[in-house]
């Protein structure tokens, strides 16, 4: 421990405590190690540092209550190599002829098992079995009999050693042995729980009888996984090279003890090395022993304080330890303290809450972030200037990182891959030799190559809707609540997650819904910093009572999650019944219809926290009922159909009504209604017998939305035409306000402007609670499409954060009037992108927020406002069938001419909204409506967005085995293109534009209507893509169910299938109508006035090649 600050630690310079194997592979350039099998590393320091201290054993009295003060026993690397010759020579004794290293006959080394606890048996036995020639399997004592077998079995062990405590799960393995070729012999550790003390009564230091050569590409032993994911574990083999070949060895300097509280059956093998490597002490926790907890770690360090007191121990300078360790100390005043001293504390094994390292960084504790893998050993290290960087998550490669890839993945996720020239490679997994980790990344958004850990892309949760997340986090979260002992996150194949609540016992005295309520404000608060589809809503809550059994997890603390599911099943499916935990889940049973709204009510209030702003009239899209919400409000009403049992018979219920519950109820139906008052007239109506058409009525509220947003009349300008322009605006060129730069086009547009020398300032209009924020959003889409970030010293772009819902944006009065006085051109590209959503849905941000951009256009108190374009979608008049064939570039004024989508119908209503700009106010022709057509990937790239309805469709293949053989045009533009289309016309307006009695409307679109769909299926198979084209519904059928050839992991599992109601309308209704042949839409005036436009091309096998190729990067698509 360190007494006073000392600036030379503040020095970035690797140790061995830091130090990752590319920053080893340096330093052991430099300075030649002695050794490179176990054998000769404890050999050599034997013989040059006989007498410094090795390893270190805190002893605690042997009754816990006793007042006597803890003891230690230390080994120095003389003692080390004795007590380990000593061993082998006892344990030659108990094996047969048949599993003797020297009766080996083929090049590898037969392999033992080892099934102790962390100790110094665990450690001295260990190292014997090597000393012997073995191999040697380390068995975590959390291991289930089934899946020791199954180790076993892989490993051809010949014999298991066991310590006594586990003789019968010792016992019951040969149980689960299937092949008698594989049988073992299990054998007792013969030192009776305490190897020190036998070695004193039995040795008389005789040498050791058998010496076995084994070398550095040799097997020393084997980990294994913890089964977390694929239930049972898979062996790790690691070679003599591996475990100290590539180690970093600063035996001519010391800096310091390590004390550990990792078993050594995992990661506190490699704290051993890595301290015996540099000839340094460790001291290990006695696990065996002892829990750990605050107070007998901190004893523990008082017993190694004691030894270096009394001159028989080195210092501890660096503490080693998994998060949950830490998280208890964090919460111990002396601990605190303990932390506050050492020189750095290091963690690794599983995800630090940030929280707690945050909290433990503030308190100006040394805290690193150690990751590695028993594939790969130590890989990352966020060692840094501890003075000037807090930023302990963010992980730093330092030198060997150019063997390190980190893969994108979507979603701004990146997947560290290990390439081929890694000091160490247990395994590869990629013809190229190199090893996809599945470890998940996020970037740092200004320190260059800093990752922050994020998730096991294997250990992520998969939902319906192939929406993954990593439940650790959310667990961890929620579990911190002291009136929980423990929180399992579920939702695997399912339409939305929830949580077993596991109570201790000072909570028993709860209800469920007493407990539920008292926490519910937390994960109102975590689910508000997440993303939507990793919210728990309060009624997929299941509270256990203690003395319920424990989540299985493995010695890191992690949970065996295909284990707890099947363990808890029984429980899981409450969240997902009628019988939920939660006291106001309600049910249908027994309602009368007058009652239905309120029991509606409840339920989507219980699913939503009880929001101050939702009232039956509300609409729900807005106030954040998402596509998760919904499912689980439709679940909600299915299900409910299935057990209501009318007493007296008064009305008919819907399982009477509509046989077959899944045709009951459209996918659809949440959005449809939009509001819970029209949700409960569908039920009561569908009671009855009773179906209403819609249509009329939305087309009314097209003329309304239309009436009551396209009235500017108080907006502050002076009504009339202008056609002197103010050159002290424009002189310095243009400034432009871009909204949606975090989606697909946003992303080409901002490329776009930002590389025009007339523009002197982009303002981005990003929907965030701070510019930094905003900044980040803004600049991890830049990223997923290979554009570059924009620096946040650079003055010229910036990014505020807003709400175009707000009358006033969501800025301040000087904010608004400085965009007002100097904005020359808004572009307005910011529009949800949902299918599901109905019309009513988009009013309070969509359509409402143009009304509000439009009247900051015409707050500017100059004689021209700002040019403002109106992106708008070939949605919008789709369903229109003009006598030519060909949809003319001018303003519908029929509603029926938007597709039935309420996306379509809302571009519609908004088009008519800049048409009454254009008819009434100053933007007479200053204001263009641009109708944009189906985009693709850029021509460069290939880069498209995997959320939307075509790369969906695509990537389905992997789970269908086919593609829908439909007759559909190529009439793709790419994103790309449609950026400089957008930018030549925004441009390009003229006076000519004012004369126009309607808005200018231009069609952004690829008017080729070859290739088609058929040329793109030929592609693939030239690709070398194996598929059936299938007629479309039997496409549907199979995306819905889950191919026959799909593995039960993957199927229905695949995002597409968030799109299936649009499908089953398009290609599986009943009765569905023939195919109509694809509109045309006339380019005319944009080829008028834009060059791109102009020469834009059809799609080719060049192009889509580049498409597919990224569609195969993206992960739902492998």
């Amino acid at each position: 421990m360190r007494d006073s600050r000392d600036p030379e630690h503040d020095r970035v310079q690797p140790n061995y405590f830091t130090c990752t194997l590319g920053q080893a592979a340096l330093v052991n350039a430099a300075n030649s190690t002695e050794f490179s099998t176990i054998n000769e590393l404890i050999d050599a320091y034997a013989e040059k540092f006989p007498l410094r201290p090795a390893v270190g054993f805190p002893v605690p009295p042997q009754v816990s209550e006793t007042p006597e003060p803890w003891s230690y026993m230390v080994l120095t690397f003389c003692d080390l190599r004795n007590y380990t010759h000593f061993v082998a020579n006892e344990l030659e004794k108990f094996l047969p002829q048949f599993c003797r290293a020297d009766n080996a006959s083929n090049d590898t080394l037969p392999t033992v098992a080892l099934f102790c606890p962390s100790s110094a048996d665990f450690l001295l036995t260990w190292l014997a079995l090597i000393r012997l020639g073995f191999s040697v399997l380390l068995i975590a004592p959390q291991c289930q009999p089934r899946a020791i077998a199954s180790l076993c079995a892989s490993c051809k062990v010949s014999c298991l050693f066991y310590d006594k405590i586990y003789e019968d799960a010792a016992k019951e393995t040969l149980d689960f042995v299937v092949d008698d070729a594989l049988r073992y012999l299990i054998q007792e550790i013969p030192f009776n729980g305490n190897v020190i003390k036998y070695y004193k009564h039995r040795s008389n230091n005789a040498q050791f009888r058998f010496q076995s050569q084994v070398s550095r590409y040799d097997i020393a032993y084997i980990h294994h996984t913890s089964g977390t994911s694929s239930d049972l574990p898979k062996p790790i083999p690691q070679t003599h090279h591996a475990a100290v070949g590539v180690l970093p060895s600063f035996s001519d300097k010391s800096s310091g003890a390590t004390f550990s509280t990792t078993p050594l059956y995992h990661g506190g093998v490699a704290d051993v090395f890595r301290s015996w490597s540099s000839a340094e002490m460790i001291w290990l926790f006695p696990g065996n022993e002892l829990p750990i907890t605050a107070r007998n770690v901190l004893l523990s360090l008082r017993s190694a304080a004691k030894a270096v007191a009394d001159g028989k121990g080195s210092k501890v300078a660096y503490f080693s330890s998994v998060p949950y360790v830490l998280q208890m100390l964090s919460n111990d005043d002396a601990g605190m303290e303990m932390l506050m001293a050492m020189d750095t504390v290091g963690v690794g094994g599983a995800a630090l809450p940030s929280s707690v390292g945050n909290q433990l960084v503030q308190k100006k504790v040394r805290l690193i972030s150690r990751f590695g893998s028993a594939e790969c050993g130590f890989l990352l290290s966020s060692f840094r200037d501890f003075r000037n960087d807090d930023e302990w998550q963010y992980l730093r490669a330092g030198h060997g990182s150019e063997l390190l890839q980190f893969e994108p993945q979507g979603n701004s996720l990146f997947e560290l891959i290990i390439k081929k020239g890694w000091p160490h490679m247990a395994k590869t997994n990629r013809s190229d030799g190199s090893f996809a980790t599945s470890d998940l990344f996020e970037k740092h958004h200004a320190i260059e190559n800093a990752w922050r850990y994020h998730s096991r892309a294997d250990s992520q949760l998969t939902l319906i809707t192939g929406k993954k997340f990593d439940p650790a986090p959310i667990e961890a979260d929620i579990a911190s609540s002291a009136l929980l002992d423990d929180v399992l996150v579920f939702g695997n194949g399912r339409e939305y997650p929830g949580a077993l609540l596991f109570l201790p016992k000072e909570s028993a005295s709860l209800s469920s819904t007493q407990l539920v309520d008292c926490i519910w404000p937390e994960i109102e608060r975590i689910n508000a910093g997440a993303q939507p589809h990793t919210r728990i809503a309060k009624g997929a809550l299941v509270v256990l009572s203690p003395g319920h059994s424990a989540i299985p997890k493995s010695s890191k603390g992690t949970v065996l999650r295909a284990q707890a599911e099947r363990q808890f099943e029984v429980n899981i499916e409450r969240a997902y019944s009628h019988s939920g935990s939660s006291a106001r889940a309600g049910t249908m049973g027994n309602i009368e219809d007058q009652d239905v709204q309120t029991a509606l009510y409840t339920k989507v209030a219980n699913i939503m926290g009880d929001k101050p702003s939702l009232s039956v009239d509300t609409d729900l899209f807005p106030i954040g009922v998402d596509s998760i919400a919904c499912v689980q409000i439709r679940s909600y009403i299915q299900r409910v159909s299935l057990c209501l049992d009318w007493i007296h018979s008064k009305a008919k219920y819907l399982q009477d009504l509509l046989p077959g519950i899944e045709e009951s109820l459209p996918l659809n139906i949440v959005y449809d209604c939009g509001t819970i008052d029209r949700l409960a007239s569908y039920i009561i109506d569908r009671r009855h017998g009773l179906v209403k058409d819609n249509t009329h009525d939305d087309e009314q509220l097209m003329f309304q939305l239309v009436d009551e947003y396209g009235d500017f009349s108080c907006a502050s300008t002076e009504l009339g035409h202008h056609s002197r322009r103010d050159d002290n605006i424009t002189r310095n060129g243009e400034v432009v306000i871009l909204t949606g730069a975090t989606g697909a086009l946003g992303a080409h547009l901002l490329d776009a402007f930002r590389q025009m020398q007339n523009v002197s300032r982009i303002i981005c209009l990003v929907r965030a609670k701070t510019p930094e924020k905003a900044l980040e959003r803004v600049n991890k889409n830049l990223e997923a499409h290979a554009k570059k970030r924009i620096d946040s010293s650079v003055t010229r772009i910036s990014c505020i954060p807003t709400d175009l819902a707000d009358t006033a944006l969501g800025l301040s009065k000087p904010e608004y009037k400085e965009l007002a006085e100097t904005a020359t051109l808004i572009v307005h590209a910011a529009w949800a992108v949902n299918f599901n959503a109905r019309l009513s849905s988009f009013v309070h941000d969509h359509i409402s927020g143009l009304h509000n951009l439009i009247t900051l256009a015409l707050a500017a108190q100059r004689p021209e406002p700002p040019r403002f374009i109106f992106c708008s979608s070939t949605a919008s008049v789709s369903n229109s069938r003009p006598s030519t064939g060909i949809i003319p570039e001018t303003l519908s004024h029929t509603p029926s001419s938007a597709s039935p989508l309420g996306y379509s119908r809302s571009k519609w209503v908004a088009e008519k909204i800049c048409h009454r700009a254009h008819e009434n106010t100053s933007l007479r022709g200053r204001i263009s409506v641009l109708r944009i057509g189906q985009l693709c990937g850029d021509t460069d790239k290939g880069i498209w967005n995997m959320s939307e309805a075509w790369p969906l469709m695509l990537s389905s293949v992997a789970v269908t085995g086919g593609l829908p053989a439909i007759d559909q045009p190529l009439d793709w533009l790419p994103l790309d293109t449609a950026a400089k289309a957008i930018v030549n016309i925004s441009s390009s307006f003229s006076t000519g534009l004012s004369q126009s009695t309607e808005v200018p409307v231009f069609h952004i679109v690829n008017k080729h209507q070859h290739p088609r769909w058929s040329d793109l299926l030929a592609w693939l198979k030239k690709f070398g893509v194996v598929f059936e084209a299938f007629p479309p519904d039997e496409w549907v059928r199979r995306l819905e169910q889950g191919d026959e050839h799909t593995e039960s992991s993957r199927r229905g599992s695949h995002p597409a299938r968030k799109l299936l109601p649009l499908w089953k309308s398009l290609y599986a209704a009943p009765q569905h109508p023939e195919p109509r042949e694809t509109p045309h839409f006339d380019t005319l005036c944009a080829e008028k006035i834009s060059h791109t436009m102009r020469t834009v091309n059809p799609i080719d096998d060049e192009h889509f090649r580049r498409i597919w190729n990224w569609i195969e990067t993206c992960p739902c698509s492998n």
